[in-house]
């Protein structure tokens, strides 16, 4: 039986804010399921490679998607310039608990790469056309199977909201879901601007012998390359 999907609805108050500063918050939380798992994840995984909390964020805009040990954001400066950024991210595992092991920051690597002015705009420019923030997260989605594992998430903060979009699993949608082509289109023009595997790929390289786990299931040995 599909399980009931709880909307949480919050209202965060800044303390630091007047009350008309009060920021709307909706993290959807799919019973013990996978959006709950992954939700939980990208907010540990924020904290430990120094991500911002967007719940408290005070862009105009900003855009964050998780894929996987990747992490791109797109957003508007107080100048009302697009900028954004790739992080590439791995976690050394320690042989304990997850937890344990990225708690420690000698077992967490990264690399940040500042986007280009053009790159940053073109990918503005295709979030809007494309209206992703104005789509509901999965759940709500009509003819969506439930059950993908995945990290594909999206964050999405203003200065009146913040909230969660779930799309982990897209690309083994059925082709009468609702959206599906245009939430796969937009992923695939995302990786044309950016090659998201190119760029891991060249991380990895950069990475101690050594098993890496960067959610505490899926585990992978990087080996050094043989020159």
């Amino acid at each position: 039986m599909r399980q009931l999907l709880l909307l949480i609805t919050l209202i965060l108050t800044f303390g630091q804010l007047n009350a008309q500063d009060n920021k709307h918050i909706s993290i959807p939380v799919y019973g013990q399921n996978d959006t709950s798992f992954w939700y939980k994840w990208i907010d540990l995984m924020g904290n430990r490679i120094d991500s911002n909390d967007l719940k408290n964020d005070r862009k105009l805009f900003h855009f964050r998607y998780w894929n996987g040990p990747q992490i791109l954001e797109i957003w508007i400066d107080d100048n009302k310039k697009v900028a954004g950024k790739l992080t590439n991210f791995a976690v050394k595992d320690c042989g304990s608990d997850f937890k344990i092991c990225v708690s420690d920051s000698l077992n967490i690597f990264k690399s940040t790469k500042i986007l280009g002015d053009s790159v940053a705009e073109s990918i503005y420019n295709v979030i809007i056309r494309d209206s992703i923030d104005k789509i509901q997260t999965k759940q709500l989605l009509k003819g969506w199977l439930a059950g993908w594992v995945g990290a594909e998430l999206i964050e999405i903060s203003d200065l009146q909201s913040y909230y969660v979009r779930d799309y982990n699993g897209y690309k083994a949608q059925p082709n009468n879901a609702e959206y599906i082509d245009l939430i796969r289109d937009f992923f695939k023009e995302l990786n044309v601007l950016i090659n998201f595997q190119k760029e891991i790929n060249e991380f990895t390289q950069t990475l101690p012998e050594g098993d890496y786990s960067n959610n505490g299931i899926i585990k992978w040995k990087n080996k050094k390359n043989s020159r």
